[in-house]
């Protein structure tokens, strides 16, 4: 833990764990005060004696996320002693979620909205310390500010739906003396103690005499005399290295390999700087090459294709995509079973990460992956070899339940026989439209029973439907498309569903970032069926002014019906509108003269031209002035900015959601819609969720064989012919593991 005593970043991961022989004062000797932020994860379990992690990480301000524990950036599992988490600082965690599981004297673990500070995760808080047998939150606390003095703010109202629970009015907070801190909504995640708001480029928390001098930048930072400067992005001369920290290239080929790649990097320093960032690889289309006339790697174009190859694996959770990085040849197969929802940015990191792939020797398995509704992340995939085959099969899709589309590409499946089992929601006709790419012997197993299991629940006969948009505002739209009159019975007919997304270019796909329980990205609105009209409307409404969208519509049938429509993908742009106000508007005087400067507005919706100036000359009102001893009541400096009152309510991720976002659902609702298997009942009654039950094992088996590694001897024991083994293992000192 020393060597955290001087570290203000820690570039990677934070793992503390088994620590078994230690009682309750064991940590009282260690805080680190000046850590503010960790660019992966942050991963306690099984540490005894350790009851708060508030004096250990008091300043914690924001957890980046770039590696993943399992889909998590936070986790706190098994830790017998802790009472509360009480990291007050906290306020953002970029990417994953929070698994928060089996602490039993834990409280306030779930009075915190982490919803808000971990948006783009699954956050699972369970089994934890009962809500009855913990203290309340205040509704009001005293906070000591830099100037020595005190202040009293209001706790953040968490809302509660009275059908659901009986919760009575209740606060967020950290512990019974600590408040969560919520910002402003001009101000999201970037504000004082008190609720001002500081400069747009910090994250957290400001210095209260300075709200540019920030405790950590928002997007990213470099380092300058010994002073840290906050930028929107990297200067020119300088590279991106785990997505915070902007080096020059003389540092980027200095840094040590990461701690968790020292097994397979034999090159202490292997970071090379290309297209703007400090990386282990090259960029697709790239090659390694010594740099004339020294030592040094450098990214030099390929000469024709470009071949990196990596080993096939299981996909089980996004924390193991990353290792496919870069890859464009499997050796060997590949199986992705992606079981868990991993909240809401799985397909976008299928996408970032599978797009380069193109042949793999082995065979492609998908199976059980709810979440996916295409495999267009293998947008660049040409060949499955198939010199491994899984039961003479070279490609087998199973079991997943909201899967609609393959690839739109051609791909070639030298080797081996298909499956496709129960895919309820893929079409037969994608499915045999692979055949024309088989090579010989190669074919589909049970093609006559494919309509049996698959494409049972979707109408797969698509007629094209016309549409056009028809008045444009600046937030609004009326779209228009042929009324679908195809069915022989139209009560079978129940609606039009209509698919919006912004779309700052016109190569939107159908597909495009969703998942099966996504809440972003394409926004949905239901039509009612107008069976009367040859041309049905509707009106899209708050939408962005000056914002390119694509929109499709399609037919809402009864699931037994096999005949529908849908539109083709139609874009449209919105009206200029009234930017939004200018940032950081500063005036001064200087030789008699007014200098005025400021920041352009976050948002333009237009074109922006010229800015407009306007000036009042205040009359002087000689009475007055004559009334008023300035030496002794001196004129009051004005405030530079407005004092903006903190945000008093939202969501706790404990409530259920509010029903007029109509973009998300419950998580009932989610896992029925997710899940072939839903909620069953025991014999005695008791309700289980079978896949909440899955899920909390495979994780529970995934830290397991994570944790645990067999410890390899480097001398070989001369009693190897026996049966018996014996086990070298490492004290705990060697098992806590701290990268920086």
């Amino acid at each position: 833990l020393e060597r955290l005593r001087k570290c203000r970043v820690v570039e990677g991961f934070v793992q503390i764990m088994l620590i078994d022989k230690y009682g309750n004062d064991s940590f009282d000797n260690y805080t680190f005060p000046l850590l503010t932020e960790i660019t992966g994860y942050l991963l306690l379990f099984r540490v005894n004696g350790l009851q708060t992690l508030g004096q250990l990480f008091p300043n914690l301000t924001v957890i980046r996320g770039s590696e993943l524990a399992n889909n998590y950036a936070l986790v706190v599992y098994e830790l017998m002693h802790i009472k509360e988490l009480g990291l007050t600082s906290l306020i953002d965690i970029q990417r994953g979620g929070v698994r928060i599981e089996k602490n039993p004297n834990l409280c306030h673990a779930d009075t915190i909205d982490w919803k808000t500070i971990a948006p783009e995760g699954e956050n699972w808080i369970k089994a934890n310390q009962d809500a009855n047998e913990c203290t309340t939150c205040p509704s009001n606390v005293t906070v000591l500010l830099p100037n020595g003095m005190t202040q009293m703010i209001r706790c953040p109202s968490r809302e509660v739906n009275r059908l659901i629970h009986n919760d009575k009015p209740s606060h967020l907070c950290w512990s019974s003396n600590h408040c969560q801190q919520k910002c402003p909504t001009s101000c999201p995640k970037s504000c004082t103690k008190t609720g001002e708001c500081c400069n747009t480029s910090c994250l957290g928390q400001c210095s209260s005499g300075n709200k540019s001098q920030c405790m950590v930048c928002r997007n990213y930072y470099y380092i300058q005399n010994n002073h840290t400067r906050c930028v929107d992005k990297c200067p020119d001369h300088m590279f991106l290295f785990s997505e915070s920290r902007c080096l020059t290239e003389e540092e980027c080929y200095k840094l040590y390999k990461p701690l968790q790649r020292v097994a397979d990097i034999t090159d202490d320093h292997p970071y090379v700087p290309a297209q703007g960032e400090c990386r282990l690889d090259c960029p697709v289309g790239y090659t390694l090459t010594p740099a004339p006339g020294t030592q040094r790697l450098t990214c030099v174009p390929c000469k024709g294709p470009c071949r990196s190859e990596c080993k096939g694996m299981v996909i089980e959770s996004i924390s193991q995509i990353q290792q496919l990085r870069g890859c464009t040849i499997i050796q060997g197969s590949l199986s992705i079973r992606l079981r868990q929802l991993g909240g809401e940015n799985v397909v976008r990191e299928l996408e970032k990460v599978l797009y380069s792939i193109e042949e793999i020797y082995g065979y492609l398995t998908i199976v059980r992956s709810y979440a996916l509704m295409s495999l267009g992340f293998f947008r660049n995939l040409k060949i499955i070899h198939g010199t491994v085959l899984n039961a003479n099969l070279s490609l087998s899709v199973i079991d997943n339940q909201n899967l609609q589309e393959l690839w739109n590409q051609n791909v070639t499946i030298k080797r081996g026989n298909v499956r496709f089992n129960d895919n309820p929601m893929l079409c037969v006709k994608k499915i045999t439209s692979l055949k024309s790419h088989f090579g010989d012997g190669v074919g589909i197993e049970n093609e006559e029973q494919l309509n049996k299991t698959n494409g049972v629940r979707v109408a797969c006969e698509i007629k094209k439907l016309r549409t056009k948009p028809t008045k444009i505002s600046l937030d609004s739209v009326i779209i228009q498309w042929d009324s679908f009159k195809d069915l022989p019975d139209m009560r079978q007919l129940l609606g039009y569903v209509v698919y919006y997304i912004e779309a700052p270019h016109e190569n939107v796909t159908f597909y495009d970032g969703r998942d099966a329980c996504n809440s972003q990205g394409w926004r949905v609105d239901d039509v009612a069926n107008m069976q009367e009209l040859d041309q049905a409307t509707h009106i899209l409404t708050r939408l962005q002014p000056f914002t390119q969208y694509a929109y499709y519509v399609k037919t809402y049938t009864l699931s037994s019906e096999n005949l529908g429509g849908q539109t083709d993908i139609t874009y449209f742009r919105t009206s200029p509108g009234t930017p939004r106000i200018i940032r950081d508007l500063h005036v001064y005087i200087e030789n008699n003269t007014l200098v005025v400067s400021w920041q352009e507005p976050t948002k333009i919706y237009g074109k922006l031209s010229a800015y407009k100036i306007g000036a009042t000359l205040n009359d002087e009102r000689n009475d007055m002035i004559k009334q008023r001893n300035y030496c002794h009541d001196e004129i009051e400096k004005p405030e530079t900015k407005p004092n903006i009152p903190v945000e008093s309510t939202s969501i706790a991720t404990t409530a259920s959601p509010v029903k007029d976002n109509q973009n998300q659902c419950s998580k009932e609702e989610c896992a029925a819609f997710c899940s072939a298997s839903g909620v069953t009942e025991s014999e005695s009654g008791l309700k289980i969720d079978v896949n909440e039950v899955e899920m909390s094992i495979g994780f529970e088996d995934w830290l397991h064989n994570y944790v645990y590694i067999k410890w390899k001897s480097k001398i070989q024991s001369k009693t190897a012919g026996r049966q018996r083994k014996q086990c070298n293992c490492p004290s705990w000192e060697q098992l806590l593991h701290i990268s920086i």
